[in-house]
């Protein structure tokens, strides 16, 4: 059986500049502080305490299946990385440094707007996967070269896109809106964007989408 960290006061973590990972079960009902260096979180757990990765600093939800409750607040400057498993985001997640999403998948799904300073989208094979029915507002740069966006949300790009080579990339679904300057690069096989299922692209008035290379949409099976 998976062995199991349960935190009702503070893990903080305020030195080393490489990886501390909790390898059991973590709930917590406290405080989490990424002060230096990240901190990996890889068997998943229960949650309804608060998340915090300060400027420079990683905070990686990295396997297992995390459910974080209604009462749960992810925040910080520093960077909010999804890289394995599961994460269900059911509280309050307002992320002033950047989200990135290499694996697994995140469901925003709380009832709340779900706010984060960048978003950064990769990985290999097919990346990882944004879904859920929250709108995801992105006040920074998007950047987006692997990877799916789905769910029945939105995904609002306020600070432009970036689009280009890496791997597969689709949009599945669900609604991204680009506010600035969309950027879509690429050379190599995996230089288009897959469009399913009713995907909706839209390009706000005053905003602009420049292909600056032969990258392409491309439709795929379904609705």
């Amino acid at each position: 059986a998976v062995s199991t960290f349960e935190n009702a006061g503070t893990v903080r973590k305020s030195g080393g500049a490489e990886t501390s990972s909790i390898e059991a079960m973590f709930h917590n009902t406290g405080t989490v502080e990424v002060q230096s260096g990240t901190l990996s979180l890889s068997q998943g757990g229960t949650s309804d305490g608060s998340f915090m990765a300060g400027i420079g600093t990683v905070l990686d939800f990295h396997g297992g299946v995390h459910t974080l409750e209604a009462s749960s607040q992810v925040s910080g400057t520093g960077q909010t990385l999804f890289s394995g498993g599961t994460t269900e985001v059911g509280g309050s997640y307002a992320v002033a440094g950047e989200t990135a999403i290499t694996g697994g998948t995140v469901n925003f799904s709380s009832g709340t707007p779900i706010t984060t300073g960048a978003l950064t989208l990769w990985g290999t094979s097919t990346g990882g996967t944004l879904t859920g029915s929250d709108t995801v507002t992105v006040t920074g740069i998007t950047t987006w070269t692997g990877g799916t966006m789905t769910g029945s949300g939105q995904t609002v790009a306020q600070g432009g896109m970036e689009i280009g080579d890496g791997n597969y990339k689709y949009l599945d679904g669900r609604t991204l809106i680009n506010e600035e300057t969309a950027t879509m690069t690429g050379t190599l096989t995996h230089r288009y964007l897959g469009l399913r299922n009713g995907a909706l692209l839209r390009n706000e008035v005053g905003a602009t989408f420049d292909f600056q290379s032969d990258a392409y949409f491309h439709y795929h099976a379904g609705a």
